[in-house]
């Protein structure tokens, strides 16, 4: 059995997703174990409900960030932790931390990923309702690719830039006729109603994308998934990054 450090900041719903997952032996060979860095997560009671060790390191307790880290760090080795799983978990994991579990850490991502070069990850796309709408206000926008998905990859240094392990997709709605960023921006009510319609079913496809990577790293087949071609075509670039910002402008708040 390998210990699996699950941490988390926010509402744990994957958390709740994995320990079930768990608790059914539909996931073998792991005892999880739960960290969360905000005392007032939603998480927090979810995974205290499941009967499962809840370890809280409030960030908000901490002037120094080095001091968190530290913290971090020795309750991880205390519990002889042997993979750990980021289900939102919002702060940068430290180096030293990376170095300790390499090849051993995963975080999950609600977008496609294609690390090294441009992609649905990166600054703001850390919450799911923005990564999918701006994904799809991407796909609206080319007239191409009307699907999302999930993806699991290896911790890094820098947010998502992590190789992929693996990926679950997920078909979107497609639109009969190409739209423009800026349109989608002054008329935005449709992209808004089908992020949350997208929102709901996506929630499914991650937990189950996570569960399954979890079980090749309990059963020690883990690897990295490469992509045949490039995510997004080069006469694409300026797309994705006005999708993206017009994402973050819809969708502000971590979650809805």
């Amino acid at each position: 059995m390998k210990k699996l450090a699950i941490l988390i900041s926010g509402g744990g719903t994957t958390a709740e997703a994995v320990i079930k997952a768990i608790h059914k032996n539909e996931l073998k060979g792991l005892v999880p174990i739960v960290i969360s860095s905000n005392k007032n997560a939603k998480g927090n009671e979810r995974v205290k409900k499941l009967g499962v060790k809840l370890y809280i390191i409030d960030k908000d307790d901490y002037s120094d960030r080095k001091k968190f880290n530290d913290k971090l760090l020795r309750l991880l080795k205390r519990l002889h932790i042997d993979i750990i799983s980021l289900q939102g978990w919002l702060l940068l994991i430290p180096k030293d931390i990376i170095q300790h579990w390499e090849g051993n850490i995963i975080n999950q991502h609600p977008g496609p990923l294609d690390p090294g070069k441009p992609d649905f990850g990166g600054k703001g796309m850390s919450t799911p309702y923005r990564t999918n709408s701006a994904r799809i206000a991407y796909c609206w926008a080319t007239g191409e690719d009307f699907w999302t998905e999930s993806d699991t990859h290896f911790v890094t240094e820098n947010f998502d830039e992590g190789a992929v392990i693996r990926t679950e997709k997920m078909r979107i709605p497609a639109k009969k006729q190409r739209v423009t960023i800026q349109s989608l921006r002054k008329h935005p009510d449709e992209l808004i109603a089908v992020t949350h319609e997208v929102q709901k079913r996506f929630y499914p496809v991650e937990h189950h994308n996570v569960i399954k990577t979890l079980q090749m790293f309990a059963n020690g087949t883990a690897k990295k998934y490469k992509r045949k071609k490039p995510l997004i075509p080069k006469d694409n670039y300026k797309i994705l990054e006005d999708a993206k910002k017009l994402a973050t402008e819809l969708f502000p708040n971590y979650n809805l």
